[in-house]
C-alpha cells in the first residue's frame, strides 16, 4: 500500500485517523492530510474564504 498524500510505502499497520480519510506512510503526512481537509471544509478551495483562509487578506 502506498500514502495517500506522497506515494511512499506505508508501514504495517499504516497510520490513520478515523477523522481522515486514506492511510499514510507517516505522521507528517496524516497532519497535513488533515489540515487539506480543515481548509476544504471552511472553504478555502472555493474561492468564498470570507478572509480566513492561508493567503487571505487579513486571514
Amino acid at each position: 500500500m502506498s500514502c495517500a498524500l506522497c506515494d511512499l510505502p506505508t508501514p504495517n499497520p499504516p497510520v490513520t485517523d478515523p477523522e481522515v480519510a486514506g492511510e499514510y506512510c507517516c505522521q507528517g503526512c496524516l497532519a497535513v492530510a488533515r489540515t487539506v481537509e480543515d481548509l476544504t471544509a471552511d472553504g478555502c478551495d472555493s474561492g468564498e474564504s470570507a478572509g480566513h483562509c492561508p493567503g487571505d487578506a487579513g486571514g
